[in-house]
């Protein structure tokens, strides 16, 4: 499923609310488009105001991180943001690139325990939600 919009949803899993943005990284999105949604990511996190109590930034496995995973993790460290990495659509990979591109992540967000995860067939759901509550 792809995020088209930004949209708050209330009473998620011990939340006062959770923001679902779509990705800034979207392959298929127009050059403007990403940037424009980098652009509205960042004025919530940093100037909107709204003090975000944990913040999830998803990796997406297949691709591994890309520069602007590295340049939100950097925002997110300099506003001190409570930050839970989530390794995307390891259910995409084959059991043998796994091992490697988690690996890969975990080493480019050595400070973060990296969640490996898959939004469609609920892979690391239970440790997501754990990290969410705690």
């Amino acid at each position: 499923m792809k995020i088209k919009s930004a949209k708050f949803i209330k009473g998620v899993v011990g939340t006062d609310s959770l923001l679902e943005n779509p990705g800034y990284g979207y392959a298929k999105a127009p050059v403007a488009l990403r940037e424009k949604i980098l652009k509205l990511t960042k004025w919530y996190l940093v100037d909107s105001g709204y003090k975000q109590k944990k913040v999830v930034l998803i990796i997406d496995a297949y691709v591994g991180p890309t520069s602007n995973d590295l340049e939100m993790l950097r925002i997110l460290e300099k506003e001190n943001k409570n930050v839970i990495v989530i390794a995307n659509k390891v259910d995409k990979l084959r059991s043998s690139d796994k091992i490697k591109q988690l690996k890969k992540i975990q080493m480019t967000f050595p400070n973060y325990k990296v969640i490996p995860f898959s939004a469609e067939k609920k892979i690391g759901l239970d440790k997501l939600v754990k990290e969410i509550m705690s």
